[in-house]
């Protein structure tokens, strides 16, 4: 199903619960790159997708989804403010 979509990449593990779960990489992409990955892979999966700030400025995007056969599964990004110059907050 998704093999053929041309969609960025996604780090996909299968818990102990048998869901999928999918972060965006949040090391080596910037947080719009972040926002833009997370976008591509909610609306291809139909996600329900929620958001909130956490006190220290990261945002938390987080989606639920079922595939076809009863599979369900999250993807989830966490969004770090960028760093300042010289690499502090």
């Amino acid at each position: 199903m998704l093999l053929q979509d041309d969609l960025p990449t996604v780090t996909w593990r299968i818990p102990t619960s048998g869901a999928l779960v999918a972060d965006v990489d949040s090391l080596a992409s910037t947080p719009d790159e972040q926002r833009v990955v997370f976008a591509a892979w909610a609306g291809r999966l139909g996600a329900v997708v929620s958001e909130r700030t956490s006190s220290d400025g990261v945002v938390h995007l987080h989606g639920t989804f079922k595939l076809h056969g009863g599979v369900g599964g999250a993807i989830r990004a966490d969004i770090h403010p960028p760093l300042e110059e010289g690499g502090v907050l």
